[in-house]
């Protein structure tokens, strides 16, 4: 009722695929109060960078107008057009086989080292 997952195989051209069956997980929470956890599978606890994107004011919920990338100040747009770089939380060296959906959130989680056989 509240979690909404996709997933597909990642861009071969992508830069965080490492085209070894790379698969990306997008995800939205739209709990107000509730933070789920999604237990991954064994093939999925390796690296992974993640990207969580949740209001910058948390107490407006979705009807925030600023976002807020992985607990990060918020994202803004500069004077002349130029887009926010977006860096993931990498978790290559404590990889952990829960993925924390926080609440009112959406992002995605792009695991490159999945080995998915129809991904490669």
């Amino acid at each position: 009722e509240y979690v909404r997952l996709r997933a597909h195989c990642t861009a071969p051209n992508d830069t965080l695929s490492s085209g070894t069956g790379s698969i990306t997980i997008a995800f939205a929470n739209s709990a107000d109060s509730i933070t789920f956890q999604l237990t991954l599978p064994k093939f999925l606890r390796s690296q992974r960078h993640e990207y969580l994107l949740t209001a910058a004011n948390r107490t407006q919920g979705f009807s925030s107008r600023r976002l807020s990338l992985n607990g990060g100040p918020a994202l803004s747009v500069s004077d002349d057009g130029v887009l926010p770089s977006l860096t993931p939380r990498s978790t290559s060296t404590l990889p952990s086989e829960v993925l924390i959906l926080e609440p009112v959130s959406l992002g995605f989680v792009v695991f490159p080292d999945a080995k998915v056989q129809s991904c490669m």
